[in-house]
């Protein structure tokens, strides 16, 4: 009698909620995530460029105030961990002050800062009570620690929102560990993304570290994004540890 081969089925425990899987970190994590036979990965962006089974996207466009609504946040009743990851962002127009456009101003504050806020505090009122491991992560940047010239809606975002990620961890310090969420700030460096594309094609008369970051290309120190991925994966299932909300990684 031949032998059978019964398929062995992997229950869905984890489920990951990624803004900006278009492209850069936010993609890559995704698809680091994904290698976990027991994760369902639910990407929020613009467009789906991830071809997966456990990979389900919710489009959006988060510089719209309209679309902050249509992100969905299910009950995932059997859950062992839950997270979000704000990851999606814009280094916004690179102008000094006086000479930014309030359209690109409102596009930079909808994205890095009430996006991201919102759906954390959505997050948060969903899983209060989730008897599973919850966690949210907020990609953030050395801009959000100190002020760079050129840079104000990118530093006056990423500072805000590291500023929500202290308050949320000093909050659920209080409450059983049941219920607490794992907050994180990460800062990953400066990672080769899409992003440092915009930043060098700026001009070097509206931003004075121009020469900097067309430097670090050319002399290839820009971290390998799959590197920053491999580390927020970890961070993300293995949360404990860290003293504090804000992390600065370093390879």
């Amino acid at each position: 009698m031949a032998n059978l081969l019964i398929p062995i089925f992997t229950p869905i425990m984890k489920h990951i909620y990624i803004t900006g899987t278009g492209s850069g970190i936010g993609k890559i994590l995704a698809e680091a995530l994904l290698e976990e036979p027991d994760t369902h990965v639910i990407g929020i962006s613009r467009h789906q460029r991830i071809k997966h089974e456990r990979y389900s996207h919710q489009k959006a466009d988060l510089t719209k105030p309209s679309s902050f609504g249509r992100v969905k946040f299910k009950k995932h009743k059997n859950a062992t961990l839950i997270a979000l990851v704000n990851n999606a962002g814009t280094i916004g127009s690179i102008k000094p002050i006086g000479r930014i456009r309030d359209k690109d101003i409102e596009d930079t504050l909808h994205l890095n800062l009430a996006a991201p806020v919102i759906l954390l505090n959505q997050f948060v009122k969903t899983y209060r009570k989730h008897p599973g491991l919850k966690v949210a992560l907020n990609v953030s940047s050395g801009a959000a620690q100190r002020p760079i010239e050129g840079w104000a809606t990118y530093c006056t975002t990423k500072a805000g929102l590291e500023m929500m990620a202290r308050v949320l961890w000093e909050e659920q310090q209080a409450l059983p560990e049941a219920e607490r969420v794992h907050m994180f700030s990460v800062a990953p460096g400066v990672v080769d993304t899409p992003m440092q594309g915009v930043i060098r094609k700026s001009k070097p008369e509206d931003f004075p570290s121009h020469a900097q970051f067309v430097s670090l290309h050319e002399e290839g120190k820009l971290i390998d994004p799959t590197l920053v991925a491999a580390r927020l994966k970890n961070i993300i299932l293995n949360p404990g540890g860290p003293d504090g909300p804000v992390i600065q990684l370093e390879y």
